[in-house]
Order: structure tokens, then C-alpha cells, then sequence
């Protein structure tokens, strides 16, 4: 558009300064030509700061907004989902993802990176779900600000099986969740979503695991 702009002022000012040499050799009309010849400069002028403008004004980076990222477990319903009554009866782990009012995330994806603490995990990234897991953008929603987004980390049912929370749990052929939790101890979370071009934010989750599903406990340690 800029280039469009600038060949058609310079070609303006090209026509005007021939046009004046046009006039050079007429008698009479001395004043036409010295209007040609400043309609020429202004044109070439005008093409010149067309063309230098947007370099000595470049226009600002578009910024990606920065999702808030926390973990309430006194949040009921909305960090720790509880529901008792299911079968299996089971407990939600999730994080909660924000924005600023009037800001969006596109694209958001999130991920299970690596596991750690009394047993460790790391191996290709595992695609977690944003609630509800059911929906068509739950690996890959749009986060208005304003309207906090939960993002499933594990399920823990009444018969203790903990349970990343992939699409349909599906895992990688080498993860067997139940024999990986096996073992009462405390487990690492680590997390990303990716959204936008290539913006990312990641955080760690503390799993506190005794052997019970009612008294499992998790935290936000960075």
C-alpha cells in the first residue's frame, strides 16, 4: 500500500516536471510553468515522506495479553471439584486461567510437561482439557477477560485412582496412571499453556498424596 502510494506521487512528479519542460519553450505562460514546477516538488515531497514515515514510525508490536494463572483449593466448584454422588465418585483438581477485563487469549492450549517428586515423568508433552472436557474447544479455547477458564489437571476417584486429565484419558503407550501413582508421596505438576502465535505461560502444582482420595491435597508452588 505504502510502495502503491509512493510510484504514484513520484510519477505525478514526473509528469508535472516534464509537462514544465514542456513549457519551457512557450511564450506567455511563464507563471504556468512555475506552478508546474511547485506541484512537482510538492508531489515528490509528499511521495518522499510517504515512503520515510512508517520506517521512522514503525508502528508498535502487538502485544499478547498475559493470562493470570492461580490455584484456590478452598475454591469449591471451581479449583477443587468435588462430586460425591457420581460412579465413580470423584475429585477435580483444575487451574484457574484469567485475563484482564476487556483482553482475549486465543488458542490456548494447555499441557502436562513433566512429572516429579516421588516419582518422575518426563517424556512428550500430555494435552490436558479445559472444563467442560466434553466441548469442542477443550484442547484449544478462546479465553475472554473477565471470564475465568478452568483447566483440568487430575481426577482422583473414590477407588484412588489418580488420573491426568487428557482428552478421554488417553495416554502415551509408556504411562500406566495407575501403577505411576502407586506410591503415596508427593508429586510435582508442571504446566504450560500456549496460546496465541507463540506466547506461554508455566507454573508447578504440588500434589500431597496419602493413599486417600478425600484427604488429597494440591498447591501452587510457582
Amino acid at each position: 500500500m505504502w510502495e502503491a502510494s509512493v510510484w504514484g506521487f513520484i510519477s505525478l512528479g514526473v509528469a508535472f516536471g516534464l509537462a514544465r519542460i514542456a513549457m519551457i519553450g512557450t511564450t506567455g505562460h511563464a507563471w504556468i510553468g512555475v506552478c508546474l514546477t511547485l506541484a512537482s516538488i510538492s508531489c515528490f515531497l509528499v511521495s518522499m515522506l510517504v515512503f520515510v514515515w512508517p520506517r521512522l514510525c514503525p508502528k508498535p508490536l502487538k502485544t499478547q495479553p498475559k493470562l493470570i494463572l492461580t490455584f484456590d483449593p478452598n475454591d469449591i466448584n471451581g479449583c477443587v471439584l468435588f462430586a460425591p454422588s457420581g460412579n465413580p465418585s470423584i475429585k477435580n483438581f483444575r487451574l484457574k486461567v484469567e485475563l484482564n477485563a476487556g483482553e482475549k487469549a486465543v488458542q490456548c492450549r494447555g499441557f502436562l510437561i513433566s512429572i516429579s517428586g516421588t516419582r518422575g515423568l518426563n517424556a512428550e508433552p500430555m494435552t490436558l482439557t479445559f472444563t467442560p472436557a466434553e466441548d469442542n474447544e477443550s484442547t484449544n479455547k478462546t479465553i475472554d477477560g473477565g471470564i475465568p477458564a478452568f483447566l483440568d489437571i487430575i481426577t482422583i476417584s473414590n477407588e484412588n485412582l489418580i488420573r491426568p486429565h487428557t482428552k478421554d484419558f488417553a495416554y502415551p503407550g509408556h504411562f500406566d496412571p495407575v501403577s505411576f501413582f502407586s506410591n503415596i508421596g508427593f508429586y510435582i505438576f508442571e504446566i504450560t499453556i500456549r496460546y496465541g502465535e507463540s506466547s506461554s505461560q508455566t507454573c508447578k502444582l504440588k500434589l500431597n498424596w496419602l493413599g486417600d482420595w478425600k484427604t488429597a491435597e494440591m498447591e501452587m508452588i510457582s
